[in-house]
């Protein structure tokens, strides 16, 4: 689809980039993700919302429906860009080839300092052996004899003022190299085959190995620890194991087994069967298990050392919870996780945005901030001032700092774009600020949600762009664009006529042009048998 320009009433590209550069001053000029990691998006992100009665004689009327209450919450937007926060997580994943000698962790720490950064999230479990000390695996073969790569990172990088909260990959363990250890509890599909070695959550063996895992590396005195992975793999065909089938069956009553599929579906085969009785049970029950691992490891760190911060390398999109059976701001809200690193590795500036705002769709704005943007330095390699843009929206849509991966792909251009522009100034972490320092949300405007329905309208999404439309009309109930684009988009569901309400308040606000002849031709065809017209667009 074509691109839409979230917040494009800021002005276009150039000029705010123009802005961008006045109010910094001058601005000099191995992975493909996280250890191979997939860009986990949709084209449908966000919570769906679905109204309680039928469309009524007044659109006023219908605008008070509390399911657009939730959503005003819900839908984030960007008012002005405000200035560099200084309140912000500023960190970097890092591989373990960076931390894995002494000098490497001073080279590492070095140029975290030169950035500005205020965190660093090293690799802890990757390939099959790890970069701290554990009766479960053995140290990497590549560290020194005698040396212990996160104590020295962790020691390192608090003496500069920098924390540490390394990353686990959980339950691919084809990566993490567990999956032969554990092969006995690897997912399995209706036939019985394996799924490259991805671990099965519903086994109390796989949960407890990882909460052991875990929980070991916190003699290293870390501020933190990160959860990679903590999903299914993005395909839904899994995980049909007996023990999955027969927890399941005797919690429901039904037989996964019986809407398997066949071959690996596509998001819109999985968006079209979601609601179905029974695989939606089924869904639910999967996304059960991944939220009972994050429950335990995050208890377990918690009990075992207070204080230490859990996150996720994980998103807030509804289209997870049905693809990967994982759901991020249900953990968020729950506390299970203190804050989440959705991996929006998307190099197109306005692409970008869009995303941000489908990260953002299913919080309320007092949460954004609990949201750090992972930005992918491994495909803007030379391209720095694309990093100072992303950094930039990210703060205008009110998210709580943003994580860059991984650290070695930023060369010195890079680090000095950074460091001289959006990173200039020294931030301290959320959580050790006062909270009347932190950043307020951005404020919403009908422009922004009558944007985000255009998005969603064009991915197909009627559903969600008629609810981004109504929070428009909640603002304001005479914007034109949004009563124009409602309109239009309630002619295409069913029952059509719905959307005749919708047009005569529409020719009420915009009785002349072009927009108010194609309106009335349409309450003609809808006054007729023949059924919905067709939008001009």
């Amino acid at each position: 689809m074509g691109t839409i320009r979230l917040g494009g009433r800021h002005g276009t590209r150039t000029q705010r980039q123009a802005r961008s550069r006045n109010a910094r001053g001058s601005n000099r000029s191995k992975y493909g993700g996280h250890c191979g990691r997939q860009t986990e998006q949709a084209p449908c992100p966000g919570r769906e919302g679905r109204m309680s009665r039928p469309i009524g004689k007044t659109l006023q009327s219908r605008i008070l429906n509390p399911a657009i209450g939730l959503l005003l919450l819900a839908i984030p937007f960007c008012g002005a860009a405000p200035p560099p926060a200084p309140v912000e997580f500023r960190g970097a994943w890092v591989h373990y080839q960076d931390y894995v000698s002494a000098a490497a962790v001073s080279r590492t720490v070095a140029k975290a300092k030169r950035l500005g950064l205020n965190a660093l999230l090293p690799l802890a479990n990757h390939p099959d052996n790890l970069m701290f000390r554990s009766t479960l695996q053995p140290l990497n073969k590549k560290v020194q004899k005698g040396f212990d790569p996160l104590l020295e990172l962790a020691k390192a990088a608090h003496a500069e003022g920098i924390e540490v909260h390394p990353y686990f990959l959980t339950l691919n363990g084809k990566l993490n190299g567990v999956g032969t250890k554990l092969a006995k509890f690897r997912m399995l599909d209706r036939a019985g085959k394996t799924s490259s070695d991805w671990l099965c959550p519903t086994h109390p063996e796989v949960r407890q190995y990882f909460v052991q895992l875990v929980t070991d590396c916190l003699y290293a005195g870390v501020d933190g620890v990160q959860l990679d992975y903590i999903r299914y793999p993005d395909d839904a065909r899994f995980c049909y194991c007996a023990a999955c089938r027969a927890a399941f069956k005797a919690e429901s009553g039904m037989d996964p087994i019986a809407f398997a599929p066949q071959s690996r579906p596509t998001l819109a085969q999985l968006q079209d069967c979601r609601d179905r009785p029974g695989y939606r049970e089924w869904s639910a029950w999967r996304r059960q298990q991944v939220t009972q691992l994050a429950k335990e490891l995050s208890d377990a760190v918690r009990a075992k050392r207070p204080g230490t911060k859990v996150s996720a390398a994980a998103g807030t999109q509804e289209v997870d919870q049905f693809h990967v059976f994982r759901d991020g701001a249900a953990w968020l809200r729950a506390g299970l996780v203190d804050f989440l690193c959705p991996m929006m590795y998307v190099v197109d500036e306005e692409a970008f945005r869009t995303r941000a705002a489908a990260e953002l769709l299913a919080l309320r704005p007092q949460e954004y901030g609990s949201l750090f943007s992972g930005l992918p330095a491994y495909k803007l390699r030379g391209s720095p001032q694309r990093l100072v843009e992303h950094v930039a929206s990210a703060r205008e849509f009110g998210f709580g700092g943003v994580c860059l991966f991984p650290l070695e792909y930023l060369d010195e251009s890079a680090v000095r774009a950074l460091s001289d522009g959006p990173f200039q100034e020294p931030a301290v972490l959320p959580w050790r600020a006062a909270a009347a320092s932190r950043p307020v949300a951005p404020q919403r405007t009908p422009e922004d949600f009558c944007r985000l329905g255009l998005v969603y309208k064009q991915t197909g999404d009627l559903e969600r762009a008629k609810l981004s439309f109504y929070a428009a009309l909640a603002l304001d109930p005479k914007h034109a664009d949004s009563l124009h684009r409602l309109a239009w988009t309630l002619a295409a569901m069913q029952p059509a006529g719905a959307a005749a309400p919708c047009f005569e308040r529409f020719l009420a606000v915009e009785p002349e042009g072009v927009r108010a002849d194609e309106a009335r031709a349409a309450l003609e065809r809808l006054r007729q048998p023949a059924g919905a017209p067709t939008n001009p667009q």
